[in-house]
């Protein structure tokens, strides 16, 4: 087979598939989605431990591979060398996060058990999947959109959890400290 047409019906169907996303996106099946897996966490319904053994290196789009991640991440696996500490504003613990090389930025996140954090994302460049923010342990999970680009909660223990997108993809570190 001629390797011109193997490149034709390749990028066919890499934008069927592109298309067939952005209709399903536009007609909210992913927000329907999400809100049901969103309700199963809320309610206990998924196991409290969710091993991943997939990963990706999608450029913030998503693959769709349904790589996954762990719920906690060993301490010593983390060097903080990089940690961002949020800022603590009138008792709110404010971070901004973007997305960048593959991942949530910043990638490792110190907060402080008890004290409420407000993550301020960017969709400039948190996109597709990203979008859907799982922090699986300390029971987050938010659908982003514009107009709605924050994240709330109070960290209840601490210990250090993952960030990852729904499907386990776009990791960054949450440590939170006493």
């Amino acid at each position: 087979m001629n390797g011109n047409l193997i490149v034709k019906i390749i990028a066919g169907i890499l934008l069927i598939g592109l298309l067939s996303t952005v209709i399903l996106a536009q007609t909210g099946v992913f927000d329907k989605q999400y809100q049901q897996q969103n309700n199963a966490i809320g309610s206990n319904q998924l196991p409290q431990q969710i091993q991943g053994g997939g990963s990706c290196s999608a450029g913030g789009g998503g693959c769709g591979c349904g790589g996954g991640a762990s719920v906690a991440v060993p301490d010593q696996a983390i060097d903080t060398t990089n940690a961002v500490a949020a800022v603590e504003n009138s008792g709110v613990q404010e971070i901004a996060v973007s997305f960048q090389n593959n991942g949530y930025y910043p990638s490792i996140i110190k907060l402080k058990k008890d004290v409420p954090v407000k993550m301020t994302f960017d969709l400039n460049t948190v996109q597709g999947c990203m979008r859907a923010v799982q922090i699986k342990g300390l029971g987050v999970g938010k659908y982003l959109k514009e107009g709605d680009n924050v994240v709330t909660f109070t960290p209840q223990k601490t210990g250090t959890f993952a960030m990852t997108c729904s499907m386990g993809m776009g990791k960054a570190t949450i440590i939170i400290e006493a």
